[in-house]
């Protein structure tokens, strides 16, 4: 099968977000913040075999303090991140996604998906890892994509 034989069987899936769950980090050493995934936005180009042959993800990083603080949060920012690889699991994919070198903080991005109807579920796991300790962490939000036409 040639490339772009390839390329038009291929099937895109996109979902998007308005925010994650609120997860707090800090807060014993530290000033308690937290940390709010906004505007979610997941693209995953996949063929009829599974195989994941792209896939992009953009999300708004908001940082807020809870409580007082005298060290304000971070300010918002974008984050890019796209794939770095992808393999077939037994209940879909297993997909580890780059963050660009722009991002801010720094973040391990992996995304699960299964079949969901026509769609797909996907189970995102955004992990900081440019702290450790109580300023590191995780954010879990799921999402469903629909194929694009």
């Amino acid at each position: 099968m040639t490339d772009a034989a390839t390329a038009s069987t291929s099937t895109t899936y996109h979902g998007t977000l308005d925010m994650s769950a609120t997860v707090p980090f800090g807060g014993v050493t530290y000033c308690a913040y937290s940390i709010t995934l906004r505007q979610i936005d997941v693209t995953v180009t996949m063929r009829p075999s599974g195989e994941v042959t792209g896939s992009m993800v953009q999300a708004l990083n908001v940082e807020a303090t809870v409580g007082s603080c005298p060290y304000p949060p971070a300010a918002p920012s974008i984050a890019n991140y796209s794939l770095d690889s992808a393999k077939i699991t037994p209940t879909g994919s297993m997909l580890q996604l780059a963050g660009a070198a722009a991002n801010s903080p720094k973040v391990a991005l992996t995304i699960d998906t299964s079949p969901n109807g026509s769609g797909l579920q996907a189970n995102m796991s955004f992990q900081r890892t440019d702290q450790t300790g109580e300023l590191m962490w995780t954010v879990k939000p799921t999402l469903l994509l629909a194929p694009t036409k």
